[in-house]
């Protein structure tokens, strides 16, 4: 018996409590069905009846107990215990502790056991998920072996089509330098047949802003005009002199004259004339209404018209001050002490720097 079990006893119990070892030196209790003993007349050491009638056995001991009782002159009564009681009272307890801890220990397990089976429940769950997601991944990975496949096929088309393109390609370029080399076979043709076009008018002047009337006589102008800026001309010195038909329809703008000089000597001497003049009006060669500005130039081809056209362009965004031609030639200047410089083509004007 532990020491919290026996303070759990009442005060009687506690009181009646004998160890296992007095236990065992105690009387066994009621021994009345014990056989009839064969007795002698007369009591020997308090151990019989009185009136000799041995059927009971009174006390234990034997002589050790007679002897001591002789000795200290007095009767000890046998104390009496029940054993029996104590042990029910204990089997009771015991049987009560145990039914207790077997409750507990069933709720502890039915309670564990249903745990567990909620984790099986939902181990199966993520089981069957885990397979649901492993059919889409084995169709997904189907798909793709499938996908891969035909890209395989659409690549290994492509492989072959890149190949004829490079083929292709490669016979484009080679096409491309014969015509780079033909073009370039071209400008110089363009080069010289503009050469050839511009030295075929290199007698003739470009008049621009004279009013254009219904009769009128260009050449005799052509001679009031040189006669204004201070050159003798007649109009036997001109081949001849007329208007450009004009492209676009300019309202209120007099078409353009142009005047073929015999000799490139009188075409020089008025030009030069004209530009030192500057500002030669309508009016200073008799034309009626407000003096509108007279403009006289030389007459550029199309080619070189569109390169003067570009460079003053350009010279105006770099702030270049001078731009001009000199027989047909385009020359431009950064300022009046630097260097003049030709302009051949459109390409050179990107070198141009401030």
């Amino acid at each position: 018996m532990t020491r919290e079990y026996f303070e759990g006893l009442g005060e009687e119990k506690k009181n009646l409590w004998v160890c296992p070892s007095c236990v065992c030196s105690l009387p066994k209790g009621d021994n009345s069905s014990t056989p009839v003993r064969a007795c002698t007349i007369g009591t020997q050491n308090n151990t019989y009846s009185k009136d000799g009638i041995c059927n009971v056995n009174m006390s234990r001991g034997g002589t050790k107990h007679a002897n001591k009782a002789k000795t200290t002159g007095l009767s000890s009564p046998t104390p009496q215990f029940d054993i029996t009681g104590q042990l029910l009272e204990l089997r009771k307890y015991f049987d009560s502790k145990l039914e207790s801890i077997k409750k507990d220990i069933l709720n502890e397990f039915s309670d564990k056991l249903n745990v567990f089976e909620e984790s099986v429940q939902r181990i199966n769950r993520q089981h069957d998920l885990f397979d649901k997601r492993m059919e889409s991944l084995v169709l997904t990975l189907n798909n793709i072996k499938t996908e891969h496949n035909s890209n395989s096929e659409v690549i290994t088309n492509l492989s072959q089509e890149f190949s004829a393109l490079q083929t292709k390609m490669t016979t484009i370029e080679n096409d491309n330098k014969l015509l780079r080399s033909k073009l370039s076979d071209l400008d110089a043709v363009q080069l010289n047949l503009n050469d050839v076009e511009q030295r075929a008018r290199i007698n003739n002047l470009e008049i621009f802003g004279i009013a254009e009337k219904k009769t009128e006589a260009l050449a005799p102008m052509m001679c009031k005009i040189a006669s204004v800026v201070g050159v003798k001309l007649a109009e036997e010195d001109i081949d001849y002199a007329t208007r450009l038909p004009s492209r676009v329809n300019t309202k209120g703008l007099p078409r353009t004259v142009i005047v073929k000089f015999k000799s490139i000597y009188l075409r020089d001497s008025l030009l030069s004339a004209v530009r030192k003049r500057r500002g030669l009006v309508s009016t200073d060669i008799g034309l009626p209404g407000d003096g509108k500005p007279i403009y006289i130039n030389e007459h550029l081809t199309s080619t070189n018209k569109a390169l003067l056209k570009a460079t003053k362009i350009k010279c105006k965004e770099l702030g270049f001050q001078n731009v001009w031609t000199r027989n047909a030639k385009i020359y431009v200047r950064q300022h009046y002490k630097a260097p003049a410089i030709r302009i051949f083509k459109l390409e050179q004007l990107d070198s141009l720097k401030k």
